[in-house]
């Protein structure tokens, strides 16, 4: 990531989770405007994190992975689409 970084501290504790899981990050990448906005403009904040791929996953084991490492650093939060 770039000295000045446009992630808030949550979104850098969950990159690296995801870093540090190879089941998710040898088959997914973060993509979309936060992802452009990190590496290259700094130009705006975002709340999403949109990471892609083209193989078939395992939608309930990354749903197991992001409700542990939730309740591992005590997030919290409500939301009507996780997984599109």
């Amino acid at each position: 990531m770039n000295a000045t970084s446009i992630l808030n501290s949550y979104q850098n504790q969950i990159l690296n989770k995801i870093a540090e899981d190879t089941f998710i990050s040898s088959q997914f990448y973060f993509t979309g405007g936060t992802a452009l906005s990190e590496a290259y403009l700094q130009h705006r904040e975002s709340d999403d994190l949109d990471f892609f791929t083209n193989r078939t996953f395992d939608v309930q084991g990354i749903l197991a992975r992001l409700t542990g490492w939730a309740k591992e650093l005590r997030y919290t939060s409500q939301t009507s689409k996780i997984l599109s």
